[in-house]
């Protein structure tokens, strides 16, 4: 806790912690709501007396977010704290992704109209994490908890979201986007080519996937939504190929939504063969919409639901690879063999 101009007070030192005036808990059947942390202007506090503290109103002097406001002049300015500010930051964000499909012939067939929306919103959980401050934190804070995983997703959701790791790449970081439809028991196989200069070294690596789908609801059924989709790896793959374990979320939380956000992470040595590929697997089933109570081929004609999959690897800055072009070379010789 620190004390602030004419003893306003914050209660968080650290930027990565939610806002305690933030809506916490858990979502519908008890999924991780809200998905994302965005900022929305630091609150402080003042001292009331007996213990009690009263949110400051000033907005005339900082801290918040600099905002246009009515005055005498043309400078008029507040500083404006609060939950819409993080939703208007958050819909500039898909504002800036869709000026970049736009600035891109074959992002702007395919995906600026009939998945932009779906796209946008993978896209922005995908680059969503928790730190290590604000984990730890929590978890010193609740030593007898049992899963903390399950608990500090009520505050946190998945994390709070990095803009610049959306809109751009490095050559040390790439973010590969697939999309498309599914309809009841189908299922789609994506191939991530692996750079093979990661091979056996134990240099760190993360993996973050994101899967997003818009479902339709079923308002007579408890489960609410008619269709649950989700991803894995075949054969354990993400084990086999890279050695690394999931970070953070609790596996079962984050398949409750519409949207699956799994951070996977190593630093431990595992060796594969030349032009190797990690295979993720979307999957689509009924949910709310049950097959014992619509026939086999009534179920055939229920509209296919529309996906993002976002994939981003991120490599040691230390390994000597432009990981970004030695991706985009393997699929491009895929795209043409195919």
């Amino acid at each position: 806790m620190t004390l602030e101009l004419n003893h306003r007070i914050n209660l968080f030192d650290e930027q990565e912690l939610a806002s305690p005036i933030s809506r916490m808990g858990l979502g519908f059947r008890k999924s991780i709501k809200p998905e994302i942390l965005a900022k929305g202007g630091r609150i402080l506090f003042r001292n009331s007396g007996n213990g009690l503290l009263k949110v400051t109103n000033q907005e005339s002097v900082p801290p918040g977010i600099m905002v246009a406001a009515p005055s005498n002049g043309i400078t008029g300015i507040r500083y404006s704290k609060g939950t819409s500010n993080a939703a208007a930051m958050v819909s500039n964000t898909a504002g800036k992704i869709f000026e970049s499909f736009l600035d891109d012939t074959a992002l702007r067939e395919n995906l600026s109209t009939e998945y932009f929306a779906v796209t946008s919103k993978a896209l922005i959980v995908n680059s969503a994490t928790w730190s290590e401050i604000a984990f730890d934190s929590f978890c010193s804070a609740l030593p007898n908890v049992q899963n903390k995983k399950d608990f500090v997703s009520r505050f946190l959701g998945y994390g709070k979201i990095q803009p610049e790791k959306i809109l751009q790449c490095t050559d040390k970081r790439v973010t590969l986007i697939g999309y498309g439809s599914l309809r009841p028991e189908e299922a789609y196989i994506y191939d991530l080519p692996l750079p093979e200069a990661i091979s056996g070294t134990t240099n760190w690596r993360k993996l973050a996937v994101t899967l997003a789908w818009f479902s339709p609801i079923n308002t007579e059924n408890q489960l609410y939504r008619t269709h649950k989709l989700w991803f894995d790896f075949p054969n354990n793959g993400i084990d086999a190929k890279l050695k690394a374990k999931r970070s953070f979320y609790d596996d079962d939380m984050v398949k409750r939504g519409t949207v699956q956000h799994e951070i996977f992470f190593s630093d431990k040595a595992q060796a594969f063969p030349d032009n190797s590929n990690l295979s993720i697997k979307v999957n689509c089933k009924t949910d709310a919409l049950r097959y014992d109570s619509v026939s086999f081929k009534e179920s055939k004609n229920v509209k296919a639901i529309k996906y993002a999959l976002i994939v981003t690897l991120e490599i040691d800055p230390k390994i000597q690879i432009d990981v970004y072009n030695n991706i985009l070379s393997r699929i491009k010789a895929l795209v043409r063999a195919t």
